[in-house]
């Protein structure tokens, strides 16, 4: 306090390490965007150690792309299927 004028003093909530993702999307009301989702899963993948993409897909051209100009890219990216049919479980109706 200096002479009459008051400070007010904002202090930080604890973070809590124990949140989940989809508790810090709902708080901030975008639970359920698909876009948002999307960047979700690409940047944990381009942050994660390994990476096994779908040979031909975008969504892992992206990822790849990302890993390459983090520095994060290694030689263990691998592609599923590569060079194979994919075997396909469920059918379109």
């Amino acid at each position: 306090m200096r002479e009459d004028k008051h400070v007010s003093l904002v202090k930080r909530p604890p973070q809590n390490s124990a949140k989940k993702w989809d508790s810090l999307l709902y708080m901030h009301h975008i639970e359920g965007d698909p876009q948002v989702e999307a960047m979700l899963d690409k940047t944990i993948c381009a942050m994660s150690s390994v990476f096994i993409g779908a040979f031909g897909s975008t969504f892992t051209q992206d990822i790849r792309r990302l890993r390459k100009d983090s520095g994060s890219s290694s030689l263990c990216h691998e592609y599923l299927c590569h060079n194979e049919e994919p075997n396909i479980v469920a059918k379109m109706e």
